[in-house]
């Protein structure tokens, strides 16, 4: 390093030789002060290595942990000029404790009460910030005219949900500001608002502030803004649990991606009449009454042993499933494939009928998962015809067909959940090789790369070294989007669902960004999308049992869908599954399992009910800000023509009364539709979705009013 400096040494290990030739890799972690450096690497070699200075040397940056935040916001209190738009902080309109209640959140600020005076919180501005002449260290906190306090909140913010800010101050004469400022959790700052403080003797003021969709922290902040005194006694900041939520219709969060809610297919099932009972939909029909957008083909585990069609790929090859092995899943289950006869046991859908189905519905974004993962089978379970140069061949053969048939298809997924069986290394090396030959075929193609849920999570091949680091590192110039997997269901149950005992429903899809803005080549940070080509509702710690789709389910599904739709570097989100091998499956009668949104006649389970809502209005528009509670989540999206659609997820056991604060929202003046989707309780398999009166809610005085059935979804149109 510049200086002389070393960081230090590593030894190179041989990766899977199947997948990168003679190729060897080594890792050095090490921390540099801000700043640009110039670093080199030297080799000593063997006769079996030839070394230089050439290899590749791959920077990057940890997690960002801004000192402090963003110096837009408070910053200009300094200046005291301008309106308060100047200050670029979102000013809401005050609300009291008799609409909230007194007690229905919980403050995370780290000293609420200034328990420890100034020493607590971070000290900004010209004018001198001092206790009050009282002293102690349980004094009020008195700002000149330009200054202000800080803290930071690390964590336990959630998108999309609504927070509340109370200040107990006093002022004699002008104006000071309350509020907090969110971020990404690469510390970009995503929307700064606050409350007024009005020039009074002694006051508590209160409101409520939505966290934007990626929230991952926050900055809560104190200013005075133009008055000439503005002494603080407790600031207290923190989630609502329950009370009247904020719509503002002139904060928008992000377009809706047109393609946005899809479904993963299942090859083997999904239009074979063996595993179908008479009587219901035909396949692309129930696609049709979900709204789905989007699929991906053929699946998941079951793709990593998938060909589109066996070789020789030439100008007359088309489309034949095929296996490139006949162990694991499906070639090791007798249920679905013949080894010994070496064919599968019922149709199975080829590529030109999935395109087909798309054609029918209009659905121009299939994702497809590539089969570059077999070549890490073993033993008997390899296969000598299916190499890695034989896999590769078959993508671009494949790449190449789609686009000699103009086909709209272009997303394609490299291999399934490949940290189970690939290091790291070896991906990424992979993935820099097929990429080049997958474009001069398909010139439109976009790879997405995929890996495990959190940003420094290692791979089950890897040692030590996370995967993110290494895969984005080594080929963010190759990637076009990361297909992430969060399943956030782990460990918990309806139950905790109701009671907030469950992790951010957004937070696999903060993670992906996170890496994407911290190890991706800068200038590919910006491009990189995300597609969350599985996520659902299977609980893998079992404690909510997974043996069938009911109400309880298809609200969880609800949630985690359209938070992560939310969030605005997501194109897609397509839930898991049409049917799965190990739910239910015909020819039976039985409840299928969680993850099925299709009974085995190809009706809608709860879950897929569920989706049903999801495709009917999170489509073409706009997502605006409307806060959540623990109790009601909402979102609210402005279509094109202007008009506005409401949801409202009540999780409670009863009944609950609902309010929500209108700003700027002079056009909501009446119900024209609303739909429920409602039953006997959470465990009820076969709940109705079921077009209700319009006087469900009615609107008085810029506050919408409704009451929501215990474990419902209300959608409004307004």
């Amino acid at each position: 390093m510049d200086g002389g400096v070393t960081l230090g040494t590593t030894s190179l290990s041989p990766v899977n030789g199947s997948s990168v030739p003679r190729a060897s890799a080594g890792f050095l972690i090490a921390t540099l002060q801000s700043g640009d450096h110039n670093v080199s690497a030297t080799f000593s070699g063997n006769d079996n290595y030839t070394g230089s200075t050439s290899f590749p040397l791959i920077i990057t940056a940890g997690e960002a942990v801004p000192l402090k935040h963003d110096n837009g916001v408070p910053a200009p209190f300094q200046q005291g000029v301008g309106d308060e738009a100047s200050l670029g902080v979102i000013v809401q309109p005050p609300t009291s404790s008799q609409q909230n209640g007194t007690n229905n959140y919980t403050s995370i600020a780290l000293d609420p009460f200034f328990q420890q005076g100034t020493a607590s919180w971070l000290l900004q501005g010209d004018a001198m910030v001092s206790a009050s002449s009282t002293g102690g260290s349980n004094a009020p906190v008195r700002l000149g005219r330009g200054s202000y306090v800080w803290q930071p909140l690390w964590d336990q913010i959630v998108p999309l949900s609504t927070y509340v800010i109370e200040v107990q101050y006093s002022s004699d004469s002008g104006t000071g500001l309350a509020g907090a400022t969110f971020f990404t959790g690469s510390g970009q700052k995503l929307s700064a608002q606050g409350i007024r403080l009005s020039s009074v003797a002694s006051s508590v003021q209160r409101g409520t502030l939505v966290a934007p969709p990626g929230s991952y922290f926050a900055a809560l902040w104190i200013g005075n803004w133009r008055a000439e005194r503005l002494q603080v006694s407790s600031a207290k900041f923190g989630p609502l649990t329950s009370g009247q939520l904020p719509l503002d219709c002139s904060v928008a969060w992000r377009d809706l991606p047109e393609g946005g809610l899809g479904i993963n297919t299942n090859y083997l099932m999904d239009i074979s009449p063996e595993w179908r009972n008479a009587g219901g939909p035909t396949f692309s029909e129930a696609l049709k009454a979900m709204g789905i957008a989007s699929l991906r083909y053929p699946g998941g585990e079951e793709a990593n042993t998938y060909e589109w069609a066996p070789p020789p790929y030439t100008a007359l090859t088309k489309p034949q499933p095929v296996l490139t092995s006949g162990s694991g899943f499906p070639g090791g289950d007798w249920l679905f494939y013949n080894r010994f006869a070496g064919g599968f046991q019922s149709s199975v859908m080829d590529f030109d009928q999935l395109m087909a189905i798309c054609q029918d519905l209009n659905i121009s974004n299939p994702y497809l998962v590539l089969n570059h993962d077999s070549i890490n089978l073993a033993g008997s379970k390899a296969s000598t015809s299916w190499g890695y140069g034989e896999l590769k061949d078959a993508a671009v053969a494949w790449a190449g067909y789609i686009f000699g048939r103009n086909y709209s298809a272009r997303h394609f997924e490299f291999s399934n959940e490949s940290w189970k069986t690939n290091q790291a290394a070896q991906y990424a090396w992979a993935l820099m090789d097929w990429v080049p030959a997958i474009k001069a075929a398909h010139p439109g193609a976009l790879i997405g790369a995929n890996g495990p849920a959190g940003k420094l999570e290692i791979g089950d091949k890897d040692q030590g070294v996370p995967w993110w680091p290494q895969v984005l590192g080594a080929a963010s110039s190759a990637i076009s989007f990361i297909a992430a997997h969060p399943y956030p269901i782990y460990g918990w149950n309806y139950l905790d669902y109701v009671a907030g005992n469950y992790s951010n429903l957004q937070q696999g899809v903060i993670e992906a960004d996170i890496a994407i803005n911290t190890f991706a080549a800068p200038e590919d940070r910006e491009r990189i999308r995300i597609a969350v080509t599985e996520t659902g509702v299977i609980d893998w710690r079992d404690k909510w049992q997974n043996g069938q789709a009911d109400l309880g389910h298809a609200l969880v599904a609800f949630d985690i869908l359209a938070n992560v739709l939310s969030h605005p570097r997501v194109d897609v989100a397509h839930f898991w599954t049409t049917r799965w091998r190990f739910g239910g499956f015909a020819p039976s009668n039985n409840e299928g399992s969680a993850a099925d949104a299709l009974w085995d006649d190809n009706t809608l389970t709860a879950t897929g009910t569920s989706l049903a809502l999801l495709g009917k209005y999170f489509k073409i528009g706009t997502l605006m800000s409307v806060g959540s509670s623990q109790t009601v989540r909402t979102w609210a999206i402005k279509r094109p023509d202007a008009s506005l659609v409401l949801a409202l997820l009540n999780k409670a056991l009863s009944v609950t009364d609902q309010d929500i604060l209108l700003t700027k929202c002079s056009n909501l003046t009446e119900v024209r539709a609303a739909w429920m989707l409602t039953g006997t309780g959470y465990t009820d398999a076969k709940p109705t979705l079921t077009k209700v009166q319009h006087t469900v809610a009615h609107i008085a005085n810029g506050v919408l009013s409704v009451t929501l059935p215990a474990v419902s979804i209300l959608v409004l149109e307004f």
